[in-house]
Parts: C-alpha cells; structure tokens; sequence
C-alpha cells in the first residue's frame, strides 16, 4: 500500500498570517514534517520529506502584504520519485509563488491537487475529533454522493461548518475515478479505517443515483429488455411489457444502469 502524507499547521484563528507569522509556522512545520518522519522509520516504514522548495506546490499571493494565496499548480515528480522508491512522502502546505515567495497554502486545497494528480483509491482526512457526528454525538458511518447530499443538508446536525466540509469533499470525490473513496476519521481510529473493512469514520463515495418509477412511460424499455435479457440469459416475449404496465407497483433503476 503506498501513501502519501500531508499536514498543515493549526490556527486557533483565521486571521490571516504576516510574512514573520508564515516564518515561523515553516519553521514549525519542518519540525512537524521531520517529526513525523522519525515516526514512521521508528516503526519500520521509510519515509522521506518534501521540504518547501522541493518545487512541488506552486502558488499565487492573494494580496501583496499577505503570504496566504491558491494553490496554482503541483509538481508530482518529487511525490513520486519519493514512492517509487519505496519511501513514504511527507509534504507540507507550504508553496511557493513563480518568485520564490513563500505562500500559506489551504491544506484541503493541497490534498485535491495532490489527489488530482496521484488519482487515489482513498484520502482520509484525520483529525482529533473523528468523523461527522450527528446530534446525538454518534459518528456518520457513510454519506453517499450525491444520493444522500440534499438529504443531509437538512439534518440538525447539518451546521454551516459541516455543510462547508461536505461539499468539499462532494468537489474532491468528484476528481478521483469512481471507485475512489474520501474518509474522515481520528489519529485513534486510523489503523482501524486502514486495516479493517469496518471502518471508523465517515465515508464518502460516489453512488449512482436510484431513480424511482411508478410507470414505465418515462423508462428506455429496449435497455430495460437488453439488461433483463442479458441478466437471466433468455430473451424477454415481445409483450412482455404490455402486461406489466397495468400491474407495476415500483420499478427502481440506477441512473446509469445497462
């Protein structure tokens, strides 16, 4: 299993960074990265860190007196040369603009664009509070795209926040090939959400959505023949349908169903 690491540096405001706010939260953020690094070779991994200017995040300043900006563009190279060679990158959310300045970078911005262009089976975002609670304080176990999506928003739990948070993660699935997945999970749980089929947090994953028919007028009835046909290994009697438009109750169908 090959992974990539990325970790950020905590704010308990969101007052923007000065540049000697941003000096200093690098400084911590090497101390965090090699930190981290001794960790995982301590427990037999081999990791290798993508310090700032390593040339893989590359970014545009928001404003002249302030080192916050967008994450422009990534340089995968390092990542995986790094992975290739059997080590274990460990990247920060610093970048860098096309003049060498330092900019503080959105870790959610930076895991896309990494994901983006790695193409993952999984991201897991880990915190120290584990994944999405509803109001009585027990964890979502899955939230499905975009079935559940508006059905969510309308839960009590559902606070501007969190709201902010899914439809985050709804843009990040979207980027990764269908059988991807986005999880938020704990540092506790995290051996559990990697090594079990159980799980701990929340589970994000695109699912096709289920249309509902009470009528077969608005049903594509020669896909709905060829499927039936292929299923069973017989083909359907002409008016098979004709029969069946007066006594149907439900017919359930994915969107993208063959």
């Amino acid at each position: 299993m090959k992974c990539v690491v990325i970790h950020g540096h905590h704010r308990a405001d969101q007052i923007q960074m000065t540049p000697e706010e941003l000096q200093v939260a690098r400084s911590q953020m090497a101390q965090d990265n090699m930190m981290l690094v001794s960790l995982l070779e301590s427990h037999g991994a081999h990791a290798r860190p993508l310090f700032v200017g390593s040339g893989v995040l590359q970014g545009e300043l928001d404003s002249w007196n302030a080192p916050e900006g967008s994450q422009s563009q990534i340089n995968t190279d390092p990542i995986k040369w790094a992975m290739r060679s059997g080590h274990i990158p460990v990247l920060q959310s610093i970048g860098e603009s096309p003049r060498g300045q330092l900019i503080n970078l959105d870790i959610s911005q930076v895991t896309a664009a990494v994901s983006r262009g790695l193409q993952p089976r999984k991201v897991i975002f880990v915190n120290t509070s584990g994944g999405i609670q509803d109001e009585k304080a027990e964890v979502i176990a899955n939230i499905n795209l975009p079935v559940t999506l508006d059905s969510a928003f309308d839960k009590p739990w559902c606070t501007p926040e969190i709201k902010q948070r899914i439809h985050y993660i709804a843009f990040l699935v979207n980027l990764l090939p269908s059988r991807s997945s986005v999880v938020i999970t704990s540092a506790t749980k995290l051996l559990t959400e990697l090594f079990t089929h159980h799980g701990s947090g929340t589970f994000f994953k695109n699912m096709e959505t289920i249309r509902v028919h009470h009528s077969l007028k608005q049903v594509d009835l020669k896909r709905l023949r060829d499927l039936i046909g292929r299923s069973f290994g017989k083909a359907l009697q002409n008016d098979y349908f004709d029969g069946l438009e007066h006594k149907l109750h439900t017919l359930y169908l994915s969107e993208g169903y063959v």
